[in-house]
């Protein structure tokens, strides 16, 4: 159906009329301008004018041209193609022609149907794969993309072509039923058990301290290798070299066989630890890449050394002692005033209690402490000289002239209170205990004398000592965490890497000011386990440096960067490693049920990997995949249709022509 509206009444094109015939009749009919050899003429003349000034007009009207176009819609047909390499290696063995029988059928389809066609496994690519490589499959993840990519789209149907296996992602056949079209899914792999020794997953600890014991565990499975033995072997990796640190040996004694075994070792040197747990190949076995897993495990050196430099033997010395005991991170050692002076810099903490002490000179030894940069703890009594105090720290403001807890306390600028005194039940504005940075250095102070009655106190109520020594245990790793004062320093994104994945590094530079800056060049090498080196320029982004390295091989690699400024080399060195995706190699027995449960699930239908023909026959012939006739309403402004515009062209053109042929201006 096809019709005019006008966006003003219809009344309005009669007036056009109207108007275009008296332009036309007061031109060429009122005057005699004309010659009489051409007085016929003017009829022609006033007929072009009368349509090029009704054209006009009706223009002006902003009329629509509006009609229903009918057409025929080929209906949507998904076929999607699994590109794992456990279907890669099933088809080069099995079916080599597969790919092109498969591409054969989309030809055929794509006559009848609008085929879109999608690899799918790490990633979902809009075209049918090339080559199968891809180390990870997601099955659901494609099913969900597909359901949001086609919705209210005429979606006739998906073919689905894998072996079952996925190993990312949910469980495809409740992924499935959003599609709400019919899935045929064709099998293809392996459904047999085959003989296979499998690590199948692992759980440990990514962090533990150093001193501290790491727990490994893993869960083993054997198929149909009944009666043979093996054993479970923990090694360590670094340069290419492998040192064994655990090993249990076991038997298979099920043809369907699943243990989970736990090996210990001593979390010792600081560092990122290369782990890989091997199980050792059994004779018949159908791949051995199933055999090893590799992982990392961070060792921190979270050991603190704490020195209590006391003035004299208190009672707060061995609650303090006590509560540090309970933490096997904390290693506390004691020194007297009067004692041979300690090596400050061996500890992380230096807590002075009741120091400074009256009548004795103590600037020396605190101008070591703070040029060393080491935290330290002020526990200040009775016995304190608060006045000497007072100038050596800068947390508080003392104006004390009797025994604590009396006098005037004052938190200052880089003091933070955490505890307030109170005298009795009342309370005061008096810091307890302040916490505060400065230039770097952390350091606390606490007014008063008795934290052993704390801990006594805290077992009186609760019957253990949790509350104290946490809160003294939480109080050192605040003043003694280690701090990364380096000016230059670059670090991987990850220690591990997926062998899919790029490759990331960050770099910061800092001035002596310790402001970041990137003036400098960085450059950076990569060396990998067997010398292999790879050089990279960092590039500057904002304040810092980035590097995007790409996709390394797999193996364990050193990186050392290095830059040049204010005449100064600066470098900074580090590891990571590229694992191998193994995902693809725990399982390599298709399960064709899931496929046959989506099928039936979806009102599809499951065909065999030599079973092409059947499958195009059966979408052929599936009331869901016919063409259907769909009518969409088009609307057109007059203005826009360019027979219209050039109608008036050539009435102008062919009555200015005409005009000056006979001598009319």
């Amino acid at each position: 159906m096809q019709q005019l509206v006008f966006e003003y009444s219809g009344w309005y094109v009669l007036i056009c009329l109207l108007v275009a015939l008296t332009a036309a009749l007061f031109l060429y009919f009122r005057t005699n301008e004309i010659p009489e050899s051409y007085k016929f003429w003017k009829y022609g003349l006033a007929f072009l004018r009368f349509v090029s000034v009704f054209t006009i007009a009706l223009l002006l009207l902003s009329p629509l041209w509006r009609r229903n176009i009918t057409k025929l819609q080929k209906p949507i047909l998904v076929v999607a193609q699994d590109a794992s390499t456990s279907v890669g290696d099933f088809l080069k063995k099995n079916d080599p022609d597969y790919l092109s029988q498969l591409n054969k059928m989309v030809d055929n389809l794509k006559k009848d149907y609008q085929v879109e066609t999608f690899s799918f496994g790490e990633k979902m690519i809009n075209e049918l794969p090339n080559e199968f490589s891809d180390r990870v499959t997601n099955i659901s993840e494609l099913l969900e993309e597909l359901s949001a990519r086609f919705a209210g789209s005429k979606l006739g149907g998906v073919v689905l072509a894998s072996d079952g296996i996925y190993n990312q992602g949910s469980n495809p056949l409740y992924t499935a039923a959003k599609l709400a079209v019919p899935v045929f899914t064709v099998g293809l792999g392996d459904t047999s058990t085959r003989k296979d020794l499998i690590i199948n997953r692992i759980f440990h600890n990514q962090i533990v301290y150093a001193g501290d014991e790491l727990e490994v565990q893993t869960d083993v499975l054997a198929k149909n290798l009944i009666g043979k033995r093996s054993k479970l072997s923990l090694v360590e990796v670094n340069a290419g070299k492998t040192r064994l640190l655990k090993s249990v040996d076991f038997i298979i004694d099920k043809s369907s066989f699943f243990n989970s075994f736990s090996l210990t070792i001593p979390a010792s040197l600081p560092g990122t630890r290369y782990l890989r747990l091997i199980a050792s190949p059994v004779e018949g076995e159908v791949s051995k890449v199933n055999n090893s897993r590799d992982f990392v495990v961070t060792v921190l050196d979270g050991r603190q050394k704490v020195l209590i430099f006391a003035q004299s033997p208190h009672p707060d010395m061995g609650a303090l002692r006590q509560s540090f005991s309970a933490n096997k991170n904390i290693e506390v050692k004691t020194v007297f005033l009067g004692d041979p002076v300690p090596n400050f810099a061996e500890f992380d903490l230096i807590i002075l209690h009741q120091l400074p002490a009256p009548g004795r000179n103590f600037a020396l030894i605190i101008k070591q402490i703070k040029d060393l940069g080491k935290s330290h703890w002020w526990i200040a009594g009775a016995q304190t000289d608060f006045n000497a105090l007072n100038e050596f720290q800068s947390l508080n403001s003392l104006r004390i002239t009797l025994q604590v807890p009396f006098g005037d306390v004052e938190a200052i600028n880089v003091g933070q209170v955490l505890f307030y005194q109170r005298i009795k039940n009342l309370g005061t504005s008096y810091p307890l205990l302040t916490l505060g940075e400065n230039n770097g250095v952390r350091s606390a102070l606490f007014i008063g004398d008795g934290l052993w009655r704390w801990r006594l106190a805290n077992f009186q109520l609760y019957e253990n000592h949790e509350v104290f020594d946490g809160l003294m245990g939480k109080i050192t790793q605040y003043l003694s965490v280690k701090r990364d004062n380096r000016r230059f320093r670059v670090t991987a994104g990850k220690p591990v890497y997926d062998e899919n994945e790029s490759v990331s590094f960050v770099g910061e530079l800092y001035n002596p000011s310790y402001e970041l800056i990137n003036t400098p060049d960085v450059n950076m090498k990569v060396r990998n386990a067997d010398g292999k080196e790879y050089n990279f320029l960092f590039n500057k982004v904002g304040k810092g440096y980035q590097l995007n390295a790409g996709v390394l091989p797999t193996g364990s690699y050193n990186f050392k960067a290095s830059t040049n400024y204010n005449g100064k080399e600066w470098t900074s060195e580090g590891q990571f490693t590229v694992q191998p995706l193994q995902f693809e190699f725990i399982n390599i027995t298709a399960d064709h049920n899931i496929l046959k449960a989506i099928s039936t699930e979806s009102g599809g239908q499951f065909f065999g990997q030599k079973e092409l023909n059947e499958l195009y026959a059966v979408i052929k012939k599936s009331a869901g995949l016919k063409p259907v006739l769909i009518t969409e309403k088009s609307s057109q402004t007059l203005l826009s249709m360019p027979l219209l515009l050039l109608i008036l062209l050539v009435a102008l053109s062919l009555e200015w022509g005409i005009r000056r042929y006979i001598g009319i201006y």
